[in-house]
């Protein structure tokens, strides 16, 4: 008796909740039947039997009119078994309300309608549909440019002819009719890979918070979040001309579709472009740019291509057959670096976008903590990054965005890019970071970004003056005491260090071949900060150019000058004091270890 209580208070509960949002349901829709119909004749009216058309006239309306609501502007045909008829559709809108699709066939179909929670609109784009009830001797004729409405809970018997093509629309409850849509994949077409293409369209989870979407709801949602890190940092003014930093991989192709389609949509005025740089890296880099150039011609986007051979007279081949593959990574780091501020400053460009996702930032904030560096975190977390040796300002708008959802977009929007990675890039150091994110992500989704959130609030807690000190401190020996244990340094240490270096210099009269000359500068550097107990004062790098180049530079001759000179005198530079921000660490996840000692053959 108990349970029956309770079994008919939750069927009233039920029932209530119903009715409550029954009457309103009418909210929550986005689009009207008599606006559809209409646009289904004026469709018929331009392009008459020309269904390819029609089709192209209707989604391209309501992409520019119906402007706030998920649209599946990209055609994607799966087929249909339902009822015991058999056609393709074509989804451009579902939700738990609404669902509108292109339904049809070229040869012809019956069957059952089904009895449904949802009110359905069949606006007729080409042939006739036939419809039947019990008790008629006459048939239902719904011929091009009528609408046939079957109303919520009738049910009938239908045939479309040959060549038959509509526009349905239903509005109601949508769920219960997915019983109805799946029921003949199990009891008689077995087709399961369509029963997945079709929930694949219909629904994806996303990575970030498991939450689930359509199709064209994720590609919204996701553009939306784009849009909300540009505008929520002022990422651009409008009239501002941008160079996307383009490879051909998938991020920096959904990059410049994103923007494209944000800049149009929310009309911030920008000049877009592509800015490629050829490595010279045969096999990989000629086939990226062949893809490059294909989205440059899909986007309409000027593009312009700057190769190492041309600014350094070597290529990436040559330079790792001269090197070998152990140090290649520093070279390609500081030239694409250069090659890039000159593509830019060669478009009369002040600022370059890149693909820098939020599994990159994470994986350098992991990076820089496991080093130790927070000079170079903070730097590395900031969605606007620069050099002191170039004025050219970059920035991460993807900065936000998971790099599964980057995948998951430029899958479902169809999107051309290039796979295959550097063929020169061990990346060891943040190969492993990036392991330990991804172990970290299966377990809690958030982690990315929590680890994101957290090294940008660390970066709070660096001082302005010493943010960008991070390479001369890897080179100074700033991160610790010289030959110390963990950075600390004993009691006695010190006084014995200095009873050495005493002991040294009383040593030179009798020793002539052992000079101070013979230390290593960085040994000079650890003996001067031994000896100074105080902290060095901050020096603020002068900006000027290159004597050899003309390239900006904070130095006398500029690094990519002074890694060129040892390839020309065929000895290449084993060390070379630098300072790198995020862009080159991506180029090699030992980057940093490499410039401090890289050990280099036949030198």
């Amino acid at each position: 008796m108990r349970c029956a209580s309770f079994a008919v208070a939750i069927l009233a509960l039920f029932t209530g909740l119903y009715s409550y949002l029954n009457a309103r349901l009418e909210q929550f829709y986005i689009f009207d039947p008599s606006h559809l119909h209409d646009l289904s004749q004026r469709a018929i009216a331009a392009h008459g039997n020309d269904t390819r058309s029609v089709v192209n006239f209707i989604v391209s309306e309501l992409g520019e009119k119906v402007t706030d609501t998920h649209l599946n502007l990209d055609e994607e045909w799966v087929f249909n078994n339902a009822g015991g008829a058999m056609g393709a559709m074509y989804i451009i809108h579902a939700s738990i309300t609404e669902y509108l699709i292109i339904f049809g066939t070229a040869i012809g179909t019956e069957g059952h309608t089904g009895r449904h929670t949802a009110d359905d609109y069949f606006n007729i784009l080409q042939g006739t549909q036939l419809a039947y009830v019990p008790g008629s001797y006459e048939p239902e004729v719904y011929p091009q440019g009528s609408v046939h409405h079957l109303r919520r809970g009738e049910v009938k018997q239908y045939k479309m002819d040959e060549s038959c093509f509509a526009l349905e629309y239903a509005r109601g409850w949508i769920p219960p009719m997915l019983f109805f849509g799946y029921a003949d994949t199990f009891s008689s077409t077995l087709d399961f890979p369509t029963l997945w293409a079709t929930s694949r369209i219909t629904v994806i989870i996303r990575p970030k918070n498991r939450q689930k979407l359509c199709r064209t709801c994720f590609l919204h949602v996701f553009e939306t979040e784009v849009h909300e890190t540009i505008t929520s940092t002022s990422l651009f003014h409008p009239g501002e001309r941008v160079a996307i930093g383009a490879s051909g991989g998938k991020d920096s192709t959904v990059l410049a579709a994103v923007l494209k389609t944000l800049n149009e949509r929310y009309n911030y005025g920008l000049d877009l472009c592509l800015l490629s740089i050829d490595e010279g890296i045969k096999g990989y880099r000629d086939d990226s740019l062949e893809t490059v150039k294909r989205n440059a011609q899909q986007y309409n986007m000027p593009l312009v291509i700057v190769s190492y051979g041309d600014l350094y007279g070597w290529t990436m081949d040559q330079v790792v057959a001269q090197v070998g593959k152990k140090g290649n990574c520093t070279y390609c780091g500081v030239f694409r670096r250069q090659a890039l501020d000159r593509g830019a400053a060669k478009l009369g460009i002040k600022h370059v976008v890149t693909g820098h996702n939020a599994d990159d930032v994470a994986e350098t904030v992991m990076m820089n903590l496991l080093r130790g560096d927070l000079p170079r975190l903070s730097r590395g977390t900031s969605i606007v990054t620069g050099s002191a040796a170039s004025d050219i300002k970059r920035s991460k708008p993807l900065k936000y965005a998971y790099e599964k959802e980057i995948v998951l977009y430029a899958h479902h929007r169809q999107l051309d890019y290039f796979s295959t990675e550097c063929i020169y890039s061990p990346e060891a150091f943040r190969g492993s970071a990036r392991t330990l994110i991804k172990d970290l992500e299966k377990i809690r989704p958030s982690s990315i970004l929590d680890i994101v959130k957290s090294g940008e609030d660390m970066a709070l807690l660096v001082p302005t003056e010493v943010r960008g000190k991070g390479a001369e401190d890897e080179e100074g020996g700033g991160g610790g005491g010289c030959g110390s244990q963990n950075g600390r340094t004993r009691g006695g240490e010190m006084a014995e260090m200095e009873r050495k270096l005493k002991e040294d210099e009383a040593a030179k009269d009798r020793e002539m071949e052992i000079t101070s000359d013979s230390l290593s500068r960085r040994q000079q550097q650890q003996l001067e900060q031994m000896q100074t107990p105080a902290q060095k004062k901050v020096k603020s790098q002068v900006l000027g150019t290159c004597e050899r180049c003309g390239y900006i530079s904070s130095q006398r001759v500029c690094k990519a000058c002074t890694l060129l000179e040892g390839l020309n005198k065929n000895r290449p530079k084993t060390a070379i004091e630098m300072e790198i921000g995020l862009e080159d660490e991506e180029s090699s996840s030992t980057l940093r270890r490499q410039m401090e000692k890289v050990e280099l053959g036949g030198v």
